[in-house]
């Protein structure tokens, strides 16, 4: 039986909600977000709480669901926070074959 609720957003999902929302900002690479973080993350620990991680999303232009940023959570836990730069890097290597084959096509 799968306990799953219809409204959890696979992380999948999320990603591409993240990726279109940052392009929807002219923001073509995680550049702008990084240069956000030492203001949510000053001890560069890596993780964050949920309010700081949606705060910093919020600053980036990036707006999620409550239920989408528990589905980060679970997804990239980090003792009762949000593991933010795990989570960056699969958005970041959340790629399509596509999208490999135009970098490779362009170097």
């Amino acid at each position: 039986y799968n306990f799953h609720m219809d409204w959890v957003n696979p992380i999948t999902k999320v990603n591409n909600k993240f990726k279109f929302q940052l392009f929807g900002r002219q923001h073509e690479n995680l550049i702008h977000l990084y240069s956000q973080i030492y203001k949510y993350d000053p001890n560069n620990s890596a993780s964050l709480s949920e309010h700081a991680f949606n705060l910093f999303l919020n600053a980036s232009g990036v707006f999620l669901t409550t239920q989408e940023i528990r589905t980060i959570k679970d997804s990239f836990p980090s003792a009762n926070a949000i593991a933010y730069r795990q989570f960056i890097d699969n958005v970041r290597n959340d790629m399509t074959q596509k999208r490999y084959a135009a970098i490779d096509h362009t170097f």
